[in-house]
């Protein structure tokens, strides 16, 4: 499934679910969902009326590469994160 971007400097009309602001693209960010670990933000993206960051993960755990060869996708390709299923 490609991914589209959201402009940068735009404002977003979606629904934020951190509790703080919404990291920048090229901000350091920690998934704790699943323990994805720390990543860097490329993007932003709204799902359902919700809006998530785009992820690039620096070392994407052993589960999740796994995962990603049963179909064929690539592990460091830049994933969807909602607000609070990440830390600054």
């Amino acid at each position: 499934m490609e991914i589209e971007k959201m402009p940068v400097n735009t404002t977003y009309s979606a629904k934020w679910t951190g509790t703080g602001a919404i990291p920048a693209v090229g901000q350091k960010v920690v998934v704790t969902m699943n323990r994805f670990g720390p990543g860097t933000v490329t993007g932003h993206v709204v799902r359902d009326g919700y809006l998530a960051v785009l992820v690039e993960l620096d070392s994407p755990p052993e589960w999740y590469v796994s995962q990603c060869a049963k179909k064929s996708l690539n592990p460091k390709a830049p994933a969807a994160f909602f607000g609070t299923e990440i830390r600054p």
